[in-house]
C-alpha cells in the first residue's frame, strides 16, 4: 500500500521539504509507518523532534488521517491515504 505523508512547519525540510510517497505493507498501521519514518529520517530528526528509542514523534507533533489527530499505533492505515505531520506551535 503506499500512504502520502506531508510534513509542515520546522519538519518539512527535516523530511525532505516535499509531499512523499512511502510504500507500507498491506494492513499498514501508524506503527508501520512511524518504523518507516525512522528507518528513513530517524537518524536526522533532531531529539526535540524524534524520540529514536520508541521510533515516535516527541510531544509537539500532532499525526493526521482524514482530519482526525491519530496516536495510537494499532491504527489501521488505508491505501493512498493522506497523512498530515503538524508541529504545534505555541506563543502569543
Amino acid at each position: 500500500m503506499i500512504v502520502r505523508l506531508r510534513a509542515f512547519g520546522e519538519l518539512e525540510p527535516l523530511l525532505d521539504g516535499e509531499r512523499l510517497h512511502l510504500s507500507l505493507p498491506e494492513d499498514a498501521t501508524l506503527s508501520d509507518l512511524l518504523d518507516a519514518i525512522d528507518e528513513r529520517w530517524g537518524g536526522q530528526l533532531e531529539p526535540v523532534w524524534w524520540d529514536r528509542a520508541a521510533r515516535r514523534f516527541r510531544g509537539p507533533v500532532v499525526i493526521l488521517a482524514g482530519g482526525t489527530d491519530v496516536h495510537d499505533p494499532a491504527t489501521l492505515l488505508n491505501d493512498g491515504q493522506a497523512i498530515l505531520l503538524v508541529p504545534v506551535v505555541s506563543g502569543g
